[in-house]
């Protein structure tokens, strides 16, 4: 129990010792001098939160002398996931409550291919900007090469029992939208990009048209929280496959890695 003053102010508490609840069922009543009051009650889920106080915010993966990966620390935290539009339709509340590393750019055809082979000394006569473009049209046997070749080969560079991997669609569109929110119709919300509202061409890589190409990592400026191309140049595929959002039961939930089978995975960009 506990009773607050008109202005907010937490006046008295109960306290209890949370560690013996998975879940509180918690029902709220307000009520004015007038006795008119209003009630409201909700679950609220007690899941414990992981020391990351020591993971450095940023690594960087050394795959040979010339040839790193950056990778920036995302920490736990709760968004709305997805647009009531389409197949992202319903909006769903997720909670991710484990950090982890996602890579600053897209993987680039250097460094895919130094991954797999880190003595690669790669042909300079093909310029510099198609080696730092995305490593495109993979297939599913090659990057699950990749990830196998990067797991054995530079394991010893990332946290004890942490490994290479693709993001879930969760991870990968809560990174995307990095916590930026706009308000419209009376409410804070997630905007459909991390640059707001609206998205142009001067943000990111997309459109098509005349003169399209994939351009470089890095060329468009970075969202929020340090990451390039969120929005646009290629598609980034996630572990996650292919659903309607209605395939969640819940509109909460927790660390969601989706359906077991399907015939695709999800890929995100702004077209």
């Amino acid at each position: 129990m506990f009773t607050m003053d008109t202005n907010g102010t937490l006046r008295t508490a109960t306290q209890f010792e949370y560690q013996n609840y998975q879940s509180l069922d918690i029902r709220v009543k307000a009520s004015d001098d007038g006795n008119l009051s209003v009630e409201k009650s909700f679950k609220v889920l007690i899941l414990e939160s992981p020391d990351f106080s020591e993971l450095p915010a940023t690594l960087k993966i050394q795959l040979n002398g010339s040839v790193a990966m950056d990778f920036i620390l995302v920490e736990p935290g709760t968004f709305r996931m997805g647009e009531n539009i389409g197949f992202e339709d319903p909006v769903i509340t997720v909670q991710l409550t484990k950090p982890f590393y996602l890579a600053k750019y897209e993987t680039t055809l250097l460094q895919y291919t130094v991954g797999h082979d880190s003595s690669y000394v790669h042909d300079e006569s093909l310029g510099e900007t198609v080696w730092n473009q995305p490593r495109t049209t993979l297939t599913s046997w090659e990057r699950d090469n990749f990830f196998t070749d990067i797991n054995s080969n530079f394991k010893s560079m990332i946290p004890d029992g942490w490994s290479f991997t693709l993001p879930t669609e969760a991870q990968w569109e809560y990174a995307c939208k990095a916590g930026v929110k706009t308000y419209k119709d009376g409410a804070w919300r997630h905007p459909p990009y991390s640059t707001g509202e609206t998205i142009t061409k001067t943000d990111a890589n997309f459109g098509g048209g005349v003169g399209a190409q994939t351009r470089s990592v890095g060329y468009y400026p970075p969202n929020a929280w340090g990451f390039y191309d969120m929005h646009g140049n290629v598609e980034e595929v996630t572990s996650t496959y292919y659903h309607n959002f209605s395939w969640y039961e819940e509109t909460f939930v927790v660390d969601p890695v989706g359906p077991n089978t399907c015939l695709l995975y999800t890929s995100d960009a702004a077209d």
